[in-house]
């Protein structure tokens, strides 16, 4: 899925849409405004009379963030007030390459722009970049000596209440997470991160909640808040004052809220995707762009379904946090009541996320390799092509269509949570001129994750680009479609 050159350089595509270049007292305010390049999400920053950088976000005339607060918070010299803007820059570029899978559109646009801050002769650059589907957030510091960061001071203020997706814990302990869900207002209902809050004790009464963290607002936009880098600290969360809309970026390291770091130095993205419905949210590539421009190493891409606990309910919302980022994810396949899904969602799950490494669980046991769902495994792709997304709600259900990157072959994915759901899948994305022998396997009459995990059913038909299928997902249940040609019309 990544691109053949290890870094995705960003090259200037359209220069001077700003460029303003000017020097302003720290007394006084100065307001910048600019949009993606589809014109829908609009930033407004500015730096207020007593030098502390603020920006909002709005998405169709419709206040998303408002008025938030920016900044690194040192302890040599505060940069998040008193600051002066020297110069600031806003220009469209777009990546060199298009990613694999990733059509090459309007997708690797984005406009920027660098706001160039002093105070007592230390600089700093806010870096915010806007693409049609959501906006990131980064800090450059300048020099060459040690500073102490105590605090990354950014905010996301949010205008609406709505129904959150968020994780307590600790990626690094080798604990095994779930989502919660639930108002924003009403997180501190979930519990909190006792070891997070026992060190810090400025905040000792608030609660931390991990990245990614999702959300359908009351007005139904669509919200996924996440950081991206390599640059970051050994704990990165968003802060969250119970009763509150704001969430706080929060540091910890080493049982301290601190980190020394060598300049010059970047911090990671912080990034809000934005997206008006489900679908739109599952296609976002927001985050890998600026993953493969980061240079990750494919070996720190771990899909977050490792770090969680592979349940229905979690497996239905880490694809719209993070299924388009990874290169080296793999999947459980758990065939036993302990994977609290059926066996066809185990196998939709494959097609859901992006990377199809599959292993068998350890309390699976031994499979034989006349299972049909050894059959089923050995039939995924190395690689995938192209990706279409056929429906999908947040914590409810997923169907991703996905085409093999060295065939005509295509699979289709479908799981779902507790509930039941009854799916159309149509099969437009296929070639109008090819006929297509389709392999399914989907949920048995009586299949429920709790009471009936084991019961699937499998049947081949032939289709066509103009069929439609209707699918029945069970509690915890799911589908998986193999779709291979079979000859020219």
């Amino acid at each position: 899925l990544f691109p053949n050159t290890r870094l995705c350089r960003s090259v200037k595509f359209f220069s001077a849409l700003l460029v303003l270049l000017f020097a302003l007292s720290g007394c006084s305010d100065s307001t910048i405004r600019f949009s993606s390049p589809d014109k829908d999400l609009m930033v407004t920053f500015r730096i207020d009379t007593k030098g502390v950088p603020y920006y909002s976000l709005t998405y169709k005339n419709e206040l998303l963030i408002d008025e938030s607060r920016l900044g690194l918070h040192l302890q040599e010299v505060p940069m998040d007030t008193a600051l002066t803007l020297l110069s600031h820059t806003v220009e469209m570029n777009r990546y060199a390459d298009a990613p694999i899978g990733i059509p090459a559109d309007s997708s690797g646009i984005y406009n920027e722009l660098i706001a160039k801050v002093s105070r007592e002769n230390k600089e700093m650059d806010i870096v915010i970049r806007l693409y049609d589907d959501g906006v990131a957030i980064r800090y450059w510091l300048r020099g060459y000596e040690n500073v102490i960061l105590e605090g990354d001071m950014t905010e996301i203020n949010l205008t609406n209440d709505g129904t959150a997706y968020w994780s307590v814990g600790d990626y690094n302990s080798g604990e095994k997470l779930n989502y919660y869900r639930g108002d924003i207002t009403r997180i501190a209902e979930s519990g909190y991160d006792t070891l997070l809050n026992k060190a810090d004790r400025r905040f000792k009464d608030n609660i931390y909640v991990n990245t990614p963290f999702l959300m359908k607002t009351q007005s139904g936009k669509y919200l996924n808040l996440q950081q991206v880098g390599c640059t970051g600290y050994d704990y990165y969360k968003l802060r969250v004052i119970p009763g509150e809309r704001t969430l706080y970026s929060s540091i910890y390291v080493d049982g301290l809220n601190q980190k020394v770091i060598t300049l010059p130095y970047n911090t990671q993205w912080q990034t809000i995707g934005v997206a008006e419905s489900a679908s739109d949210l599952l296609a976002s590539d927001l985050v890998y762009n600026l993953s493969v421009e980061e240079d990750e190493e494919k070996e720190k891409y771990t899909h977050p379904i490792s770090r969680y606990n592979n349940f229905c309910y979690n497996n239905v919302i880490l694809p719209f946090s993070r299924h388009y980022e990874g290169n080296r994810e793999y999947v459980l396949l758990d065939i036993t009541e302990k994977s609290a899904s059926t066996i066809a969602h185990q196998m939709g799950l494959h097609i859901v996320f992006n990377r199809p490494l599959s292993v068998y669980s350890d309390y699976t046991g031994t499979i034989s390799e006349s299972h049909p769902i050894s059959e089923f495994v050995r039939q995924l792709p190395a690689e995938w092509g192209e990706t279409r997304i056929i429906g999908g709600e947040l914590g409810k259900y997923v169907i991703v269509a996905r085409k093999d990157l060295n065939s005509d072959n295509w699979f289709v994915g479908g799981i779902g949570d507790g509930d039941i759901y009854d799916v159309d899948v149509s099969f437009d994305f296929l070639a109008s001129d090819l006929l297509y022998r389709a392999n399914i396997y989907e949920d048995g009459k009586k299949a429920d994750w709790l009471r009936n995990p084991g019961d699937y059913v499998q049947q081949q038909i032939f289709v066509r680009k103009d069929n439609t299928m209707s699918f029945h997902i069970a509690p915890g249940g799911g589908f998986a479609i193999i779709l291979k040609k079979v000859k020219n019309s």
